[in-house]
């Protein structure tokens, strides 16, 4: 198995420069859309040492990070809730990675991000359609990744760095247009290090992950016994390893220009008769960090010439290929299951999490709103459009909820758009509902500022009303603020309805969304890394007043979005009895509870959410059998 892994070395290079060229766009975008949140980074093998790097780089940015093997998983469920997570695989092939994917999935972390080194991994057959859940995979210009995976390693080191550089301005992410990494260790004493039986590694700052490899890769080959240790974590009491073994111990110090001073003071105190070696990483960048791992390379390298082995081609025992493939469950098995057959229990744990000191009173009103839109007639729904109907990333869910709109049209059964969109929305709806039934859909625009029939081409009208004096006052403040890259839609339209504030920096989003509390006579809502400003008098339960003037009542409607939380543009539609989140939920008892099945968010829990509905032909309307 495997392949030489000298000439894996010698591919180096041109798996540099083809990573360099790497389109990043999905990480970079993920990064900048969570950066604010707590980040889980999964790895195992070769991977852990990328999500130890990946750590780094997050610190180096502001965002609070942890790498964590795939078992370790389990210990952190009641932090997915509030956390991104990045799963890192080569392959995407072992039974890890598809459990930890699996459970990451089913417990919705605020946002998940796969980064697979290989095209059409088995784990792309897994992954869950939804507006959180990202994918990346990349093709490698070699045909297979060496038993030490150094190439998918490198691979990822690079292109997650090009991603970090895409989000910030910062020096630290800026690669070298070309490969100069190569790092010969010429030491006489060097063979007398690598053939002690232990060697302790010595490493701070930039160099932990090239070090967490190196103790992986000394392991997954049996080239020698290595004990990883920081600088100052080896004062205290790690060093007593040398007073008692020093015969049989040497050291390697792997040293960076931040830690040099507390480093050399480390060193000059060791007694001189233990055989050290000193490796002094020049840059405080990327270019460290790709250098610490050269000389990881170039030591497995040499020690594997020592052994008279080829680290690239271990014998493996039948017994270690066994316990490659066991497969694992993560968390509580039990706990899951009652998360599978009781929907209340799911409507709780996503509006609390897992344990709370009130929960019997979360699942009493939680059963208390299940009970009542379960056993309700319904003449009509209405909708949010983007992530509850619309998503670019499921196709297959989007054509399905689709056919199952005009099916309800065609049963008589009401259908209302509330948006925050404008006219494309129509445009949109008017390819994939038949034109029978464009008189019994009603859409409200711009988070309820006008409303209309789906067949009504004179709606929006931004001609009819004046722009509100508020929206002025609001560019002209933004634009003093002097924050950079912020757009505005709904400035050259002169748009009366909704003025749009978008930048890609979550900072600045929350920056500007406390500013504008100040301003009176208009409503903000959020929206991804966008702010919809509407006239005070704007309300997505304007279509359930329309309605009326249809002969409805507002108990009539089932109400369904995403975008359920206090401030979210779904917040006043959902907080209601009658009101189902398919994504994100307030913490009211009464209202916005989300009972969809574990992992399905979204268009998927809308999709789910419509199977459920059953026509009463002898009601003219309808109810929801389970959800």
């Amino acid at each position: 198995m495997g392949k030489n892994f000298e000439k894996e070395l010698n591919t180096l290079e041109m798996i540099y420069n083809c990573a360099l060229n790497c389109d990043t766009t999905v990480i970079s975008s993920f990064l900048e859309k969570y950066r604010e949140k707590f980040f889980l980074l999964v790895g195992s093998g070769g991977s852990y040492s990328v999500a130890v790097a990946v750590e780094y780089f997050c610190t180096r940015i502001g965002i609070l990070a942890k790498s964590i093997t795939p078992l370790e998983l389990s210990e952190y469920k009641e932090q997915l809730q509030n956390s991104a997570v990045i799963l890192f695989t080569a392959r995407g092939r072992n039974s890890d990675s598809k459990n930890a994917y699996t459970y990451l999935s089913t417990l919705e972390p605020c946002g998940l991000l796969t980064v697979c080194m290989n095209i059409n991994a088995p784990i792309k057959k897994i992954q869950v359609q939804n507006i959180h859940n990202y994918y990346f995979e990349y093709s490698m210009p070699v045909l297979k990744d060496g038993y030490l995976a150094v190439e998918s390693l490198i691979s990822a080191i690079v292109i997650l760095s090009k991603a970090f550089s895409d989000i910030v301005k910062n020096e630290f992410f800026i690669l070298p247009k070309k490969f100069i990494f190569e790092k010969k260790i010429e030491d006489d004493n060097i063979d007398g290090i690598l053939k002690k039986e232990t060697i302790i590694i010595l490493y701070s700052g930039i160099t932990k992950s090239a070090v967490v490899d190196l103790e992986s890769k000394f392991c997954e080959v049996a080239l020698g016994n290595v004990q990883m240790v920081d600088f100052r974590n080896f004062a205290h009491g790690r060093h007593f390893w040398i007073s008692k073994r020093m015969e049989k111990t040497s050291i390697i110090a792997f040293i960076d220009n931040e830690n040099s001073k507390l480093a050399e003071k480390t060193l000059n105190l060791l007694p001189r008769e233990i055989p050290l070696k000193r490796l002094y990483i020049e840059k405080s960048n990327i270019r460290g960090v790709l250098e610490a791992f050269a000389y990881v390379f170039e030591i497995v390298n040499l020690a594997g010439k020592l052994a008279g082995i080829d680290p690239g081609r271990p014998t493996i025992e039948e017994f270690g290929k066994k316990l490659y493939h066991i497969s694992s469950r993560l968390g509580d098995v039990k706990f899951g299951q009652n998360l599978k057959k009781d929907p209340v229990l799911r409507g709780v744990y996503r509006k609390t999490g897992l344990h709370i000191k009130n929960f019997d009173i979360f699942y009493q009103a939680g059963r208390i709103v299940y009970n009542k839109i379960t056993n309700h007639i319904f003449k009509g729904i209405i909708f949010d459009y983007d992530g509850t109907l619309h998503a670019n990333n499921n196709y297959e869910s989007e054509y399905k909820i689709q056919r199952k709109l005009n099916e309800l049209l065609k049963s008589n059964i009401k259908i209302g758009i509330a948006t925050g969109r404008g006219k494309s929305v129509r445009n949109e709806l008017q390819n994939v509902i038949d034109k029978r039934f464009w008189d019994q859909v009603i859409i409200e625009y711009y988070n309820g500022g006008c409303i209309g029939t789906l067949n009504d081409l004179d709606v929006p009208n931004k001609a009819i009303k004046n722009v509100p004096s508020a929206f002025n006052k609001i560019i002209e403040l933004i634009e003093e603020m002097g924050i950079e890259n912020v757009k505005f839609d709904g400035i050259e339209d002169k748009n009366p309805y909704q003025l749009t504030v978008i930048t890609e920096d979550s900072n600045e989003i929350d920056f500007i969304y406390e500013v504008l509390q100040e301003i009176s006579d208009i409503k903000i809502l959020r929206s991804g890394h966008s702010i919809d400003i509407v006239p005070v008098d704007s309300s997505k339960n304007n279509i359930l007043k329309f309605l009326e003037l249809y002969g409805f009542c507002q108990a009539d409607f089932l109400r369904i979005g995403d975008s359920g939380f206090v401030g979210g543009n779904d917040f006043e539609l959902l907080n209601s009895n009658y009101g189902i989140s398919v994504d994100l939920v307030s913490k009211s008892l009464n209202g916005c509870w989300n009972f969809a099945p574990l992992g399905k968010r979204n268009l998927e829990a809308t999709e789910n959410l419509l199977d459920k509905i059953i026509i009463m032909e002898d009601k003219a309307g309808f109810i929801i059998e389970g959800i």
